[in-house]
């Protein structure tokens, strides 16, 4: 790749990040947030520390949030039966529409002016960087 796409193609990565980041802010929902949300709503139901090492961050942080985030009615909390020192979470009927709306909307702002091709082509594209990445993390 050369010096000017290199450029090109950070830059575009920053922008979209910069918006998506300015779209959870606007609907106070953290990134943290909505990483752990993301992963109940696609995944189904977590143990606290398994949410915390997917997501880079301490158990403690991530507890402070998932309480907050049970205050509100938007997860559900129990030990788990095969070791009662884990708490596994999982999403509340209210958490997970709560996440579908966000997620719609937030697709809808960044997305909805792309025609469904480059929508599909962007998708692709995504899947393409996540394999190689995670192909590169279990080597």
């Amino acid at each position: 790749m050369n010096k000017g796409t290199t450029k090109e193609v950070f830059d575009a990565i920053v922008k979209l990040r910069v918006h998506l980041l300015r779209q959870f802010h606007s609907r106070d929902v953290s990134m943290l947030t909505m990483g752990a949300l993301h992963m109940l709503w696609m995944e189904g139901e977590h143990a606290v520390s398994d949410i915390a090492k997917r997501l880079g961050v301490s158990s403690p942080s991530v507890s402070v949030m998932l309480k907050n985030l049970y205050k509100k009615g938007l997860i559900h909390r129990r030990n788990d039966p095969r070791d009662r020192r884990r708490v596994l979470v999982s999403l509340t009927s209210r958490g997970i529409d709560m996440v579908e709306k966000h997620v719609q909307n937030v697709i809808h702002e960044v997305f909805g002016h792309l025609s469904t091709n480059d929508r599909k082509k962007y998708i692709e594209i995504i899947n393409k960087i996540h394999k190689h990445f995670s192909d590169h993390k279990n080597k």
